[in-house]
């Protein structure tokens, strides 16, 4: 018996002798590739078949989003209509019908078309138009609705006159827009037609955080990673790690599939540590920390956004909107707000920034 095991050891010595002459390895190089190949295949069922789709699965949230569309014809606007409605005894506000989507029951969305009041010094009429949402908290909210509105006139040829443009505005006076050049919107039979879509996202999810792991990351209960900011070491778990953030995930899935020497620690140099433990905290416990700043929210918003954790990001916005209700005033209603919080990637891009909104109409033809 004991001739047969040192007949084996001497095997396996012989097959690390002949792979490192021919492989150019060290023993101590070939064994850890032995044991990052064992691993990798017992953590097959987390990591297999990598891309973008895969990659896109492995988290269990969703943004979905909704859209919808709505036409309003106004006739004969620009062939004395207009003038025969436009009165000393103050501005006349025309509306659309409303429109929603069943998905969201409780929002809705109206068009508005506004002549000023009419003035002697002035022959042409003031003209606006926007958008209203009514919901889903109530009215006067902060919302990202994200939308268009345009004009179309003859051979479908479109003219924009408002588009979201990442900007939280006021929900009552979406794209408010001053129109210059009413002919320049309308078809060739003196009506406009006015178009509106509107873009909506929802965010799911399907992970649940009855289970608070918090005293795992509070108490270093068998902790596998190391996270170094300033002079502070963090532990954490690869799993939630690679759970929360698509950056970790695709970090830790590259090392194992290239079967390379694994990742136990990263050090981070361009966030504070109050960042990353407020990130990390979110990561066990699904919630933001009551009481932060302006300044700490925003910090951990950028690196939930370095990091792609989608859930942190959409918790963000909606704290952040009432940072920017408390400090903008809503006593002219006309106001452009110009707060601006970038969103990422999200789903509708205008392909113009409207710096403002005073007839910077963009032409396309379909």
């Amino acid at each position: 018996m004991f001739q047969l095991i040192l007949l084996i050891f001497e095997v396996i010595a012989l097959i690390f002798l002949v792979c490192s002459f021919f492989l150019d390895k060290s023993p101590k190089e070939i064994f850890s590739k032995i044991f990052s190949f064992i691993k990798f295949n017992s953590a097959k069922c987390f990591l297999d078949d990598y891309d973008s789709e895969a990659l896109k699965n492995k988290f269990n949230y969703k943004i979905n989003t909704i859209t919808c569309k709505t036409e309003w014809k106004l006739d004969g606007i620009n062939k004395g209509v207009l003038l025969s409605i436009y009165s000393y005894n103050g501005p006349v506000i025309l509306t659309s019908n409303k429109f929603n989507c069943r998905e969201l029951p409780n929002v809705f969305w109206e068009l508005y078309f506004e002549i000023g009041k009419k003035d002697w010094r002035n022959p042409n009429p003031n003209l606006t138009i926007w958008l209203r949402q009514t919901g889903p908290n109530g009215i006067g909210r902060l919302v990202n609705t994200q939308y268009k509105i345009y004009s179309v006139k003859d051979e479908n040829e479109r003219i924009y006159i408002s588009k979201s443009s990442n900007k939280y505005e006021n929900q009552d006076m979406l794209g408010y827009t001053l129109i210059n050049n009413l002919n320049h919107l309308c078809h060739s039979d003196g009506s406009l037609y006015l178009h509106c879509e509107v873009k909506f996202d929802t965010f799911t999810s399907e992970d649940s955080f009855d289970i608070n792991y918090s005293n795992f990351f509070e108490d270093e209960i068998l902790t596998d990673f190391l996270i170094k900011v300033d002079k502070n070491v963090m532990k954490a778990h690869r799993f939630i790690l690679a759970k929360n953030s698509k950056v970790f995930y695709a970090m830790f899935q590259e090392k194992e599939k290239n079967m390379t020497e694994e990742i136990n620690e990263l050090t981070i140099s361009n966030f504070t540590s109050q960042s990353v433990q407020k990130m990390l905290q979110f990561f066990y416990t699904g919630e933001l920390e009551k009481n932060l700043t302006e300044s700490q929210l925003e910090e951990i918003f950028v690196i939930a956004h370095e990091y792609r954790v989608a859930r942190l990001i959409y918790k963000c916005e909606i704290v952040m909107s009432t940072f920017i209700g408390k400090k903008l005033n809503f006593s002219d209603k006309y106001t452009v707000f110009s707060r601006l919080i970038p969103l990422g990637n999200y789903f509708f891009n205008p392909s113009v920034a409207w710096g403002s909104r005073e007839g910077n109409y963009l032409t396309e033809g379909n």
